[in-house]
Formats: C-alpha cells, structure tokens, sequence
C-alpha cells in the first residue's frame, strides 16, 4: 500500500494482507478500509481492528461505495453488504442467479441518502440485470437489458 503526499512513500501496517491477491478495494465513510481476496473480505477499522467473512466459494467480482460492498462468487451467487451506523460491515442479502456474473457495478450514494438504490449485474447470457437495493427489496430485479455481447 502506497502513501501519496508530496512524495510516494510504502506504508506498513496498513492491515491488507500483501500475501492475498486483492480483486478490490475501497475505502468506506467511517474511514475504514476493505480489501476482496478470492475467498474472504477483510474489513480493516481506523483503529486496526481487523473484521474477517471467509466465503463458502470463490470470491469473482466486486464493487462498493461508501457504506455499501457487492460480492459474487463462482457459480453465480451474489452477497450484498451495507456500513450500519456503528461502522458494523453487516450481510443484508444474498441472491442465486440463473447465470454466472461477469461484471457488477454499484453507483454512488445520492447526497441526502443512506445508499445507492440499484445494483448492474452483467451475467454470460449476455444481459444487464437492474437489481434494487432498497430496504425490502433487496437483490429484486428492476430491469433486464438483452445485449449483442457479454458485458464487461
């Protein structure tokens, strides 16, 4: 992990794991850090704590904002996480799709909103699934856009 300021600098400690191949990382509002390996997330708290989720399969894509995480795993599932108030990094939803994911993206969160409200899922029968992630309908589909192609 790299520190830019007015020179770049290597910084230790950073609470990632350097022995793991990292699919993704992101920052979180509370100042909190995770980092997606093939096979766990880590969650990594301002003061060092350091909060583990080992999967039941293999970690393929992910994408987050500032208080949300979306996993999918090999075979297709998808694991939806959000930030509650307290900093907990906390399992909300989980979803088997029909197809194996290629691609997923989660956008912003609106100003004046808890979180981003949909979810883009590009699967191998080469569609885009809008997917919500609104408290009660959680992981339902909203939209599905047929393409040419498989997404990427």
């Amino acid at each position: 992990v790299l520190s830019i300021g007015d020179k770049v600098a290597e910084v230790p400690n950073t609470g990632f794991d350097n022995n793991q191949q990292t699919f993704h990382a992101g920052l979180l509002e509370d100042c909190s850090m995770i980092q997606v390996c093939s096979n766990r997330i880590r969650h990594i708290k301002p003061s060092g704590k350091i909060e583990l989720w080992q999967t039941s399969g293999l970690i393929t894509h992910a994408a987050s904002n500032a208080r949300q995480l979306v996993v999918s795993l090999q075979g297709g599932e998808i694991i939806y996480f959000e930030l509650d108030p307290i900093g907990q990094l906390g399992e909300i939803e989980k979803k088997m799709s029909e197809n194996d994911i290629v691609c997923l993206d989660v956008g912003p969160i609106p100003e004046g909103r808890q979180r981003s409200k949909f979810l883009a899922v590009g699967e191998t029968d080469k569609s885009v699934k809008i997917l919500s992630l609104d408290s009660g309908t959680y992981l339902s589909r909203i939209s599905l856009q047929a393409l040419p192609g498989v997404p990427q």
